[in-house]
């Protein structure tokens, strides 16, 4: 056998395997796409406006994007979306014009920001309601329920400085009507910025100084640094994503990770059944107005109490946008044939 041949033969042989691995790979793992919809934020940086885009069970995006909230001169900004997929909270900018970045609409001025919830359960675009003067929503692990529990960080003043900043909660009854705000946690240390939110069950609040660190409220105990920012509670309020790109486990309030990296340098949306995560791939510091496109990924992590284990697959791509999250009315999963 020439030498020629030789190769070509080798070529095709690995040729051949390559294709064989994939076929096998194709066929083992096959992914249900879920049922559902993700929200997310959408405009330049100083008009933006909350769109909704659905997903049909094994097909993925379907349909055109939906207009939330009515665009108007101000920008809307960190969708969260409840349980139950009936509400969404988010923040608002109030005063463009102060910002100290150009163009304005810049999230860092968390000063200018309250926060709102809207109706998607019904005719769109909704009317928003205010619930306080805050930022950085999310809400509780009741969220399915009728009477919902919202937490959101306290902004006293600019936001700019070190301040004494606070979890505070609200409850929004069935009607829409919202509480009085109260104090829920105090962050035992002057956080940098409100990127701070709650677990879902209440104890834990994920906060940053100059990085990311993790209180429980329970025991008193403050963990890490750990090297990020824009914590993210899955609806467990066992995982946590923290940028950039880091997912760990929170056990006994310290951080067992990190078990998975995500390629999303920032912002992270996870879906209410703990089996979704959606986020804006690229990255520009300073500006996570700018819209990007979105990916979403089915996700595999372990259950509280058994050993830590986590994997991500890459599913499909949807419209660009930012500040986004997702929610599934299947259940969706990653099964092996």
């Amino acid at each position: 056998m020439s030498k020629k041949i030789q190769i070509i033969f080798w070529v095709m042989l690995v040729v051949f395997i390559f294709i064989v691995m994939v076929l096998t790979l194709i066929y083992r793992v096959q992914v249900d796409f879920p049922d559902g919809f993700i929200v997310y934020s959408k405009g330049d940086h100083s008009n933006r406006e909350l769109k909704l885009q659905r997903l049909a069970k094994g097909r993925g995006p379907i349909g055109e994007e939906v207009t939330v909230t009515p665009r108007g001169a101000y920008s809307d900004i960190q969708c969260c979306i409840s349980f139950d997929g009936k509400l969404v909270a988010f923040s608002r900018e109030l005063e463009l014009i102060n910002s100290r970045y150009d163009p304005p609409g810049d999230y860092h001025m968390f000063g200018n920001y309250d926060v709102y919830i809207v109706r998607i359960d019904g005719e769109l675009p909704a009317e928003p309601k205010k619930v306080a003067h805050g930022y950085w929503p999310s809400w509780g692990d009741d969220s399915d329920q009728p009477t919902k529990t919202l937490y959101y960080s306290n902004v006293p003043g600019t936001g700019r400085e070190d301040e004494d900043l606070k979890v505070f909660k609200v409850t929004i009854s069935s009607d829409g009507s919202v509480s009085t705000p109260i104090q829920h946690i105090d962050v035992p240390e002057n956080s940098r910025d409100p990127h701070m939110q709650c677990s879902p069950d209440g104890r834990y609040v994920a906060y940053r100084t100059n990085k990311v660190k993790i209180y429980d409220s329970k025991t008193g105990i403050t963990s890490g640094p750990y090297d990020g920012c824009h914590p993210s509670w899955g609806s467990d309020s066992y995982w946590l994503y923290w940028a950039r790109s880091q997912v760990g486990a929170v056990v006994d309030g310290a951080m067992d990770g990190p078990a998975l990296e995500l390629p999303f340098p920032y912002y992270c949306g996870w879906s209410n059944d703990m089996k979704w995560v959606i986020g804006r791939i690229d990255s520009i510091k300073n500006d996570q107005n700018t819209p990007h496109e979105l990916h979403v990924h089915s996700v595999e992590l372990s259950n509280i109490g058994e050993p830590i284990k986590a994997s991500s697959q890459f599913q499909f791509k949807m419209p660009k946008g930012t500040w986004c999250d997702i929610h599934v009315t299947t259940d969706a999963t990653i099964s092996e044939q």
